[in-house]
This record gives C-alpha cells, structure tokens and sequence, in this order.
C-alpha cells in the first residue's frame, strides 16, 4: 500500500521535471518572436522550480502519501490552467486523459468533449506529423517537437509546434504520454512577412535611379546598389570590405573621414552639394547625404550614403532661365508676402531696374500706391481659391509711364511647401490702338500694315498728308506731321525743290521714282530718309492719291561712314591706321623728289608698355595709348604725319626734311613727352619710349622698305638701354637678321631636341630633407654649348614659341618624375614654371591634365610656378583657373613674390599653396632690416593664410638661420645644391638626404 501510494507522487514528480523541461527548451526556440510567452514560460519555470522544492519538502514533511498526492495534483492542476499552450495527455490507447484551458480556446473542443476521446479526433490532419513524432520519441529525444498545420473545430488551419513526451511509471514504463502544442501562426506571419520586406527593400535599393552605399562602423563598405555600378563604374565586390584609404588619395580618404567622424559623434544626417567624376567621363554636379543608421537597439550601426545627380536639372534650370529671359513679356514670381522672387529680363526692362534691385521688393516700389494695392487683393484672392486670374488694365509706373497691359497670375507652390503667384505682363497698348483704328478705317488699313518700321504715308495729288503711319510718330513726335498738312513742309530747304518735282513726275507718269533726301526735325536735326511712291488710281483713271513708303537711312549712312573711317583710322587713338598711312606716306615720298627735300620714318614704340597692361589691365592700357597718341601730335607740325602701326607703335612721318638735326630734336622732344608720367588710375606710371628713325631715299626707297628699316633701328635702340633714339645703320639689318636666325633656331630646338632639364632641390628648412625639386630648361646648343635661359626665354615669349617649349618643360618634368619614383620610390613634388601666354590659352587645363594622364603621374606630385605679374594680367580667369587646379589635386605657386604689382587682398582669393620669396629680398636679409622686415611679414601672412612659403636664393648660412627663426618652410639656392642633371640627382633622391646644410656648394 505504501509503494503504491510513494509511485503516484514519484511518476508526478517525473511529469513535472519533464514538463518543466519542453518548456525550456520551447521558450529557447521561439523567444523573439514570443517575448510574451517567454517571459510566462520563465514565470512557470520559477515556480516549477519553487514547487519542485515544496513538493521535496512536502514529501518529507507529509504524513502520509495521499496529502503529498493531493497537494501535487492541486499544484499540477492550477499549473496546467495558466500555461499559454494547449496541454493534453493520453493513455496507451490513445485515449485523451486531460485538455487544459487553453487547448479549449486554442481548437474549439470543451474539456468534457474531448476526455475520453481519441486524441485522432483533434489531430486528424496531422497523420504524417504524428509518425514522425513517434520516431523522434522511439530514437531517445528529450523534447521532440514537430511544426505542422493542424485545423481547430470550426476548420480554421493554424500553423502548430507539438512538443511530447512519454509519460513513465517508477519502473520506467511508458503508461501514456504528454503533449504540449504552440501555436506559431502569429511568428509564421512576421515570419514571411519580414522576408517580403527583406525582399522588397533589396529590389527596392536596385531600382532606385540613386547611387547608394552602406557601410559599417569599421569605415568598410557593406555594400552597393546596381546604380552605383553604372554611374562609377566600378564592380561592387570591388570596393566591399574596403574603407575610403584602399580607394582615394590621401587627401580625400581624410576629408571622407572627418565627414563620417562627424556623423559618428552626432548620429543624424548631413548633405552637401559637390562634383564627382563618373563612369561617362564627366565630371557630374551631386546632392551627396549621408545618413547614420541604427540597430534594434537604437545604437548606431553604420552609415548609409545616397548621391542625387544633379547635372540634368541644372541644365535644365538654365536652359529654363534662358527660355523665360528670352520673352519679351515680362515674367514675375511673388511670395506669400508679395515679394518679387524671381524676374525675367524683360521685367527688368520694364522697370528700368536691375535684378538684384527688383529681388525682394513689393509692387509698392513698383507702382502707385492704388495700383500696389489693386495687385495685393489679387494676389490674395489667387491664393485663396487657387484660381488663374486673366484680365485687361491700365496700369501707371512710378516713372509716369501708363501701359494697357493684359495681366495673366496663377498660384504656384514652391519646393518648401510655401505658395506665391506667377504672373505674365503683355504691353498691349500699341495693339488696342491699331484694332481701334482698323475698325474704324477698314479699306484704309486693307492697303497700309500698321506695325513696320518703314514710314508708309498716304498724300493726295497735291502732297497734303491723309495718313502716316504710327513710325512717324516716333521720327516727329505726336503732333508732327498732322493729317491734312503739307508733306514737303519738313524736307530740307535745298532738297525740297528736287523731291516736289519727283512727286509731279510719279502723278503724271505713274511710275515711282526712287529719291534721296533729307528731314528737318523740330530740333533742327537731320535725318536722311529714301522714299519711293505709288500712284493709286480713282474711277476716271486720274491719280487721286499716292502712298509713299519711306526709310530712315540716317543710321545706315553714318555706318557707312563710321566704316570708312575705321577703314583709315584707328578707333583707340583716332590716328591714321596702317593703310591710310601707306597712302599718306606714299604720297609724301612722291612730293619729295620735287622738292627737293627728304622724308624722315620715325618708328615709335613705348618702353615697358607690356607691364601695364599685365599689371593693370587692357583699360588702363587704352588710355595710356590714347594720351600718347595727343602727346605725339603735340610735338608735330600740321604738315607732318602721326599714324598708330599696332600695339604700342607708332609711326611718324616727316616730309620736308632739310637736315638730319631736325629729325634728331623732333626724336628728341617725342621722347621727352613720352618720359613724363602718365596719370592712369591715381598712379603716376613712367614708360619712355624707344624710337628708329630711317631717311628717305637714303634708308629706302619706299614706304615698307623705310618702314622696316626705322623698326630695325628702334630695335637697336632699345637694346642699348631703351629711352632713346638711333638712326638706321646697314649693321643694324645684320642685327635683325640675328634675331630671325635666333627665331628659327629656337623653332628646330624643339624639332631637334636640343632643349634639356636640370633640376634643383627644394629643402625642408626644419628637417633638411628634400620635399621638391624644380625643373629649369637649358638649350643644348651645336654650336654654343649650354645656354642659359635668360639667353632665349625672353625671345621665346616675345615669339609666341614659349607656348611649345613649355609644354615640353611640363611634359618632360612630369615623366621625369615618374621615372624617378619608380626608380627610387621618392614621393617629392615636381615644381614647373608657366609663362603668361601658357597660361592664357584656352586650352591650358586640358593639356595639363593629358600630361598627367600620358605620365601617369599623380596630380598632386606637380606645383606649377607662376609670377604675380601672370596671376594679376587676368585675375578673375586665374581665380577660377586656380580652383580647378586645385580640384584636380594640382598645387599651385606664386614666383618671386614681392616683385610684381599684385594687390594682397587678392591673394585670399587666389587658391594658392605655395609664395616663393624672390631672391632680391633674400640676398641682404642679414644685413638689411628692410629686407628682413619684408621677409618676416610675407611669411606670415602666407601662413595665416593656410600656405607654404619657399625662400629662393640661400647662398649663406646666415641667410638660412634667419628664414628658420622666421617660420620658413622650404630653401632653395646653391647653399644647398645647384641645379644639376637628372642621372646626378637621383641618388640624393633615393637616399632622401637629411641635413644638407652639409652639402654646402655642390660644383656640378
């Protein structure tokens, strides 16, 4: 009896462990997505846990074996009502022996319905499932389960886990079993529907025209759309796993970074506006956001990038702004607050103001104040019921003007969400007048077109007016010319005679005759005017009346004329040109014979004019021009001749020449004239003037021929210092003759690749190491050895041949450079002078990025020098010229700073990375406080500017020890190196030598 009564609570014990580990196992299985359940299931568990104690206890402490019985089944029963699943058990048979609360709402079946059934009745569906559980069971699994479909009563199907077990008896004999079923048919919703979220998201990022890409907080891309692949076109699996240093330059890996370290420290998102190269080979404007994303948690988990293209509508927003500036109507757009936003340029016309001026403002500024209101209720009216307004006014501006004009206003909503109104204005004054007209003259106007430029009036055989078209009116004024007037009244007194007979012979002959003549308008001004007229025939065949179509030809004329005169004068100086001085000085030298006298060529040209224009501009330099053509004239008989050749030349001619001493002190006193500053800008500029005088019949017997002569000896005059005069000697054509071999020289240098690079170093003043090298030319020649630049350069320039030879210089630099770091791995920069007329061509940017492109060069390893006199000649082109070079990677310097006439606050403007001292403020920097002022101040300024500073010219350890104490950044001169062959060059470059103040003077 006691065995028995000790098996009953034993086999309950075993049930209870048994179920308190399926339920462990259940909640481990789906505790994401049954975070409710799981949370019951560790409540349950916790008191099994404390209900496996008591029982424990109770066993112990019970006096007999049916109270410890009694309180466990109370305990199991109570345990069974609160567990979120349906429980079952059966006997060996099959036999349901107990359905807990929750398989009654689970399937439908009250506990008195199915107790005593077979468990077949509520897993009829569930055959197969069934089978499989009973071979999980029979290989020995602790918590078999089994996922399935099983139906509840009323035939709904619910997606089930079956959790069962054995139930066992003290000697280990199965006497039934337990089951626990959960339905999952919630989870297999979130289920599958995540996965058509996760699929959606994944063709949705495929689709989107946007290239996206993700990455991770390691800074390693995670992944890329396919739209990213078409526009760089770059594979995907190329840069995944990769960060921002395995693909850019160092420069943009840092900038990336610091943009990402933002967004790390403040999660959020940022966008800014910005050019990226594209697959196409363009370069593409771009929105670029980048957007922190998060975990469930909400921790951050990476960032997430998005480019928007924007190149397509920013041409078409221009191509739009030039659509809606091409009307003529005026277009305006109002804010909220009937603020102009945008206008076209017709608009501006019509007020008579400027864009800028018109931006912002109201029609109170525009018009009347009844008229300002009047456009305010409309405005008004238009937002509230969002109803286009069309309609006829009369409208007066501020400057009396009164227009009928046809109003046109439709509400418009901006990007923002805000509303305003657009409205279009046609000036239909003009047009109500002609239809006002045409229908009271119907047969009048079948004849005559009321809106052409030609004057068409109607006169009877007499010549008194009947009609004028409205274009007189704009010739004579409102009043002038009234209908019934006398037509000849307004000609001309000494044409009058001639038209009125002109006007008989078109009445009785009936054939128009084309006349000249001219107008006399109120104020007395002239305006020729073409007419020509036809006879209108009445009834009888008499000519009753004749319209008469005119023509305004005063503009056309005095075009004519203006072209004549520009044919023979130069428009700057109003001075003879060239071939009206052919003719002038043609002429002399055919009088001169008979007189017996000679005719002096003075070639004038002025001195250093060319800094002028490159410091101040071609303005300026026109009005330098200008004051030396009436300075010239000044010095000049009436007889003689002052003519302008081109540039800053000028010819003058003297006939009637006795003695060469005249000829002299005429020289003489232009030079002086010339001497004298000229006032330009508030500044008192000094030039001179060279000037070559040739002799006629002497030097020539002909005008080009005494031409070239006087310009040959101008030239042998500036060489001997320039501010004086020379006559023309035979030895001076040998000269010239130099000069065209020099030229043709310098043009097989190239062919013949006669020209040669030496390279000088560029050192770190704190760390003496090499960080640059600049490349200087030198000219092999067959015949005179090595040539120093000085010797041709400025040949060059003056020739126009500068612009081959230095793309020769920046080629071979470049590829020089190349060589040297893969020979040696040497990472210094390349520094390349560039002349102004390299400089100014169009195509500058694109032959220096195919150069770099051919030498496989990286652009941030060149700094191309240029003088201040180069930068300042145009400085907004190299303002904007400076930018792109920097957008490319491309350094860029300014040689011999402290020389040129450059404005400082320029220099803030200019993107400029490097001023390179002239060597005229270095040489007396030990001595010289001036000098070591000037130093002192340029470097800092360039380095509060954020650029680095290059002393050229250290010869003296003195020298070096003051540019150190004064912040220098890098020294060039022969205190470090000379300029020396690439083969001599390499080796230091390989070794990167530190300290050369060592290497004093290296005779190379």
């Amino acid at each position: 009896m006691i065995s028995g009564v000790v098996a009953v609570p034993t086999i309950a014990i075993g049930a209870s462990f048994f179920l308190l580990s399926f339920l462990l196992a259940a909640a481990a299985h789906y505790r994401r997505a049954y975070r409710r359940c799981s949370l019951q299931v560790s409540k349950t568990t916790e008191r099994l846990s404390l209900l496996d104690e008591q029982l424990v206890n109770q066993v112990e402490r019970l006096e007999t074996a049916e109270q410890a019985t009694d309180a466990l089944t109370n305990e199991l029963r109570a345990l069974n009502g609160i567990i979120p699943g349906a429980v079952y058990t059966h006997d060996p048979n099959g036999i349901v022996t107990s359905w807990n609360p929750a398989a009654e709402i689970m399937f439908g079946w009250s506990r008195e319905e199915i107790l005593g059934q077979s468990v077949t009745v509520f897993k009829r569906e569930d055959r197969a499932n069934m089978v499989g559980l009973e071979q999980r069971l029979h290989h020995g699994e602790s918590t078999p389960h089994v996922e399935s479909v099983m139906k509840r009563r009323d035939g709904v199907p619910i997606f089930i886990c079956e959790y069962a077990t054995d139930l066992l008896d003290i000697d280990g004999r199965a006497y039934g079993r337990i089951g626990v079923i959960l339905d999952i048919s919630k989870t297999r919703s979130i289920e599958k529907e995540l996965k058509e979220q996760l699929h959606f998201t994944k063709e949705l990022l495929e689709v989107i025209p946007m290239p996206i890409w993700f990455k991770g907080l390691d800074g390693r891309y995670l992944g890329f759309n396919r739209t990213w692949e078409k526009f760089y076109g770059n594979k995907r699996e190329e840069w995944i796993g990769k960060t921002v240093f395995d693909i850019f330059s160092k420069e943009m890996a840092e900038w990336h970074t610091r943009e990402d370290e933002q967004l790390w420290a403040n999660p959020g998102s940022q966008s800014f506006e910005t050019t990226v190269p594209a697959a196409d080979g363009l370069t593409h404007d771009v929105i670029y956001h980048k957007s922190t994303f998060t975990k469930s948690d909400g921790s951050v988990a990476g960032l997430i990038g998005v480019i928007t293209d924007i190149s397509e509508v920013k041409r078409n927003r221009q191509f739009l702004d030039n659509l809606i500036n091409a009307l003529p109507q005026p277009i305006f757009v109002k804010d909220q607050q009937h603020r102009w936003v945008h206008v076209n340029d017709a608009a501006c016309r019509r007020h008579g103001m400027t864009r800028a001026a018109l931006l912002g403002q109201d029609d109170r500024h525009l018009h009347t104040p009844e008229i300002a209101a009047i456009h305010f209720e409309e405005d008004d009216r238009i937002l509230a019921t969002n109803t286009p307004l069309v309609s006829e006014v009369v409208e007066q501006l501020r400057d009396g003007r009164v227009e009928l004009v046809l109003k046109t206003k439709s509400p418009v909503t901006f990007p923002d969400g805000s509303r305003g109104v657009v409205g279009m204005l046609a000036d239909i004054t003009q047009r109500k007048a002609a239809e006002d007209a045409l229908r009271a003259n119907e047969e009048k106007f079948r004849l005559i077109t009321e809106n052409v430029s030609d004057l068409i009036s109607m006169v009877d055989a007499e010549g008194r007016r009947i009609y004028n078209s409205p274009s007189y009116q704009a010739l004579f004024g409102p009043d002038g010319l009234r209908p019934g007037s006398d037509s000849f009244e307004q000609i001309h007194p000494h044409d009058r005679e001639q038209v009125r007979s002109v006007f008989k012979r078109t009445v009785a002959t009936g054939m128009g005759e084309r006349i000249r003549f001219r107008f006399v308008l109120k104020d007395q001004s002239v305006r020729y005017i073409e007419s020509q007229g036809s006879v209108i025939r009445s009834a009888t065949g008499t000519a009753s009346k004749v319209i008469v179509v005119s023509r305004d030809i005063t503009d056309r004329l005095e075009a004519e004329e203006r072209m004549r005169y520009l044919a023979h004068y130069d428009p700057l100086t109003n001075l003879p040109n060239r071939v009206l001085l052919q003719d002038l000085l043609a002429h002399a030298l055919l009088e001169a014979p008979r007189l017996g006298r000679q005719v002096a060529v003075l070639f004038v040209d002025l001195d250093n004019f060319k800094r002028v224009n490159d410091s101040l501009g071609h303005g300026p330099g026109d009005d330098v021009l200008r004051q030396a053509a009436e300075r010239l004239k000044c010095c000049l008989r009436s007889s003689d001749i002052v003519a302008r050749q081109g540039g800053d030349e000028f010819i003058v001619v003297l006939p009637g020449v006795e003695q060469h001493s005249h000829v002299a002190l005429v020289a003489q006193k232009i030079i002086d004239a010339l001497a004298q500053p000229f006032s330009i800008q508030a500044l008192d500029i000094r030039l001179g003037a060279s000037i070559g005088i040739a002799l006629f019949p002497s030097d020539g017997a002909d005008a080009e021929v005494l031409i070239k002569n006087a310009d040959s000896a101008m030239y042998q005059a500036k060489v001997r210092g320039k501010n004086n005069f020379g006559f023309f000697a035979p030895d001076i054509v040998d000269n010239a003759r130099k000069r065209l071999t020099l030229d043709q020289n310098l043009r097989f240098a190239l062919q013949r690749n006669e020209f040669v690079l030496h390279y000088q170093p560029q050192i770190n003043i704190t760390t003496g190491v090499i960080e640059a090298v600049e490349a200087l030319i030198r000219w092999q020649h067959p015949e005179l050895g090595l040539v120093g630049p000085m010797q041709f350069i400025p040949h060059a320039e003056e020739s126009g041949l500068i612009v081959p030879i230095g793309e020769w210089i920046l080629r071979t630099a470049c590829r020089q450079l190349k060589a040297w770091q893969r020979a040696t791995g040497t990472q210094i920069r390349i520094a390349v002078n560039v002349s102004a007329c390299q400089f100014s061509e169009p195509d500058f940017l694109a032959v220096v990025s195919k150069t770099l492109a051919d030498a496989q060069l990286d652009p941030h390893y060149l700094e191309l020098e240029l003088t201040e006199t180069v930068i300042m000649h145009h400085v907004e082109n190299a303002v904007r010229t400076f930018e792109d070079l920097r957008k490319k990677g491309i350094q860029v310097a300014v040689d011999d700073f402290g020389t040129g006439y450059s404005s400082l606050g320029y220099l803030k403007r200019f993107a400029i990375d490097n001023l390179k001292i002239d060597r005229s403020f270095i040489r007396d920097i030990a001595s010289d406080r001036n000098d070591s002022a000037i130093v002192r101040a340029i470097i800092a300024m360039a380095t509060g500017l954020g650029m680095k500073v290059t002393a050229e010219g250290i010869e003296q350890p003195e020298q070096l020890a003051l540019l150190r104490d004064h912040g220098c950044h890098l020294g060039q001169g022969y205190f470090f190196y000379k300029p020396m062959t690439a083969e001599l060059i390499e080796p230091l470059l390989a070794a990167r030598v530190a300290e050369p103040q060592l290497l004093l003077v290296q005779n190379l």
